[in-house]
């Protein structure tokens, strides 16, 4: 059947009529349709790029938030916690009175170890700096600058070391 179209073609072509009208617009129509449908393809294909780059930036800014807000949860999780370290050094107020009620030496030897083996294994992130007959300051273990002592019996709880 192609063969057959062809061989009319090249058979108007030769012939000095050449096309008539009615050919001539069926091949234009067909041309038209044709450059159209090329132009229809190529927007379309050009607005899925458009959307393929969008959503590429899209999860570009989101890869930058997820990482800058991963970062800052690291870096509050490596920052000691004032209200721990307070709280650590409160912890070891009751061994340390239990320590001297139970010695005739007062606080003087007494160890973080100590205290966590014969009274309270929860007394943590402390260490005992000064024990005498009569005085003691513990600090938190904590680290800078989240530091906080004890000077007791008396004394608060403070930031800043022994």
């Amino acid at each position: 059947m192609t063969r057959g179209f062809l061989r009319d073609l090249k058979a108007l072509a030769r012939d000095e009529r050449g096309l008539t009208v009615l050919e001539a617009a069926v091949i234009g129509v067909l041309v038209v349709i044709a450059i159209f449908g090329g132009m229809t393809l190529m927007s379309r294909y050009d607005g899925m790029r458009s959307q393929r780059d969008a959503a590429r930036l899209q999860v570009a800014q989101l890869s930058a938030q997820i990482a800058s807000q991963a970062q800052v949860v690291q870096q509050s999780q490596q920052q000691p916690d004032a209200s721990a370290a307070k709280d650590d050094v409160r912890a070891a107020v009751p061994g340390m009175e239990a320590y001297n009620a139970d010695h005739s030496t007062g606080y003087t030897g007494v160890t973080a170890t100590k205290l966590q083996q014969s009274y309270d294994a929860g007394i943590t992130n402390v260490t005992i700096v000064r024990a005498t007959s009569t005085s003691y300051c513990v600090q938190s273990d904590t680290g800078e600058p989240l530091v906080y002592h004890k000077g007791g019996p008396a004394g608060d709880i403070v930031s800043g070391s022994c």
